[in-house]
């Protein structure tokens, strides 16, 4: 990671779009200076489990997070989507901790 005084985390759950995501774009503009917005996306087991996932859903979902690393990198993200796998509330709590937070939204 970066050597950064400041972070935005965005944590994508459902809405895994750009355009029409008022919560993103506030991030987005407390993102000045040295803050740097840093998206990421966790993959709780309880959807694999519990979810009905086919095949082509996780397709889908694979290249629904590859464009929407893309799209990050368009408006001037510096890192790219940091996906994590396991149970919300703990790889949230847990990635927090690795970071200073400017602020996050849920």
């Amino acid at each position: 990671m970066q050597n950064m005084s400041e972070v935005c985390i965005y944590w994508f759950r459902k809405g895994l779009r750009l355009h029409d995501n008022p919560a993103l774009m506030s991030c987005i503009a407390q993102c000045k200076g040295n803050t740097c917005l840093v998206p990421i996306f966790i993959l709780d087991p309880w959807f694999v489990k519990h979810g009905n996932v086919g095949r082509n859903r996780w397709k889908f979902l694979q290249e629904t997070l590859q464009d929407l690393t893309t799209r990050l990198e368009s408006i001037g993200s510096r890192f790219d989507l940091n996906f994590l796998a396991g149970i919300c509330s703990v790889s949230l709590i847990w990635y927090l901790n690795k970071v200073v937070i400017l602020g996050y939204t849920l």
